[in-house]
């Protein structure tokens, strides 16, 4: 019976303990609301997406390269080799216009739908993906 006595006190005392607090589970945020807009949402995420302007892209038939670095940078390249004409700031005005703003001037160009091909308006030109040899 003395033997079961200290085994008693420490099952007693252990039954005695505060319990931990109660842990309620952290709800799921609710899910956003469907949009009133979904088609101009779409075309808004797609026009922050320019992936498909980095890089070089040539003049046709000159040695003349635009140099874009989404999403600010830009550069004019010129000559053989290629040297750095002017730097200047990016613009994106939509997904279907885009201007490359230098400290003399402001160069506006025009993307074709599939991305392919971009005409500046003054002096008008025509620029495909290239890089500088």
């Amino acid at each position: 019976m003395k033997a079961l006595l200290p085994m008693l006190v420490l099952a007693l005392l252990g039954g005695c303990r505060e319990s931990e607090p109660h842990r309620t589970q952290a709800r799921p945020a609710a899910p956003a609301p469907p949009s009133d807009t979904p088609i101009a949402d779409k075309i808004l995420q797609s026009e922050k997406d320019l992936s498909w302007l980095a890089g070089t892209w040539q003049q046709e038939e000159k040695q003349h390269w635009i140099l874009f670095n989404p999403p600010a940078d830009v550069a004019e390249l010129s000559g053989k080799p290629a040297v750095v004409v002017r730097r200047g700031k990016l613009v994106v005005l939509s997904n279907s216009a885009i201007n490359a703003v230098f400290p003399d001037a402001s160069v506006v160009f025009e993307v074709s739908p599939d991305h392919a091909e971009l005409v500046s308006a003054e002096p008008r030109a025509h620029y495909r993906r290239g890089s500088p040899p």
